[in-house]
């Protein structure tokens, strides 16, 4: 026996979840990834795996589990993502320079 299946619109079924089309955080953060591997990548090749997970430990902490959820979401992100560039390029100091690269742990110590 054949199961029916209803026929939706994608817009309909997204908008069933709630999810707008032209999603302004879906887009920041695939961007945000893109640029993010890039240098992530580049920081890769001066530093060991143990500097790695010290690296890594911050990122996920600042990027995943620093958000207030009684304040829009959006406007932390976008902070977020500035303060985790930020720390791996020393505030910003170095971005055009990976060769003078400076990465900082959660106790802002420098690791290399």
């Amino acid at each position: 026996m054949r199961e029916q299946y209803q026929n939706t619109d994608l817009r309909e079924w997204f908008d069933s979840f709630g999810i707008p089309l032209n999603d302004d955080f879906f887009i920041e953060w695939a961007t945000f990834q893109k640029n993010f591997v890039t240098l992530i990548r580049e920081v890769e090749r001066f530093l060991d795996e143990a500097t790695m997970r010290q690296v890594w430990n911050p990122i996920f902490g600042i990027l995943y589990l620093c958000y207030d959820l009684e304040k829009e979401f959006l406007p932390q992100f976008r902070e977020n993502a500035e303060k985790t560039v930020a720390r791996i390029t020393d505030d910003g100091r170095h971005k055009n320079n990976i060769g003078t690269l400076q990465v900082y742990t959660s106790e802002d110590r420098v690791v290399s």
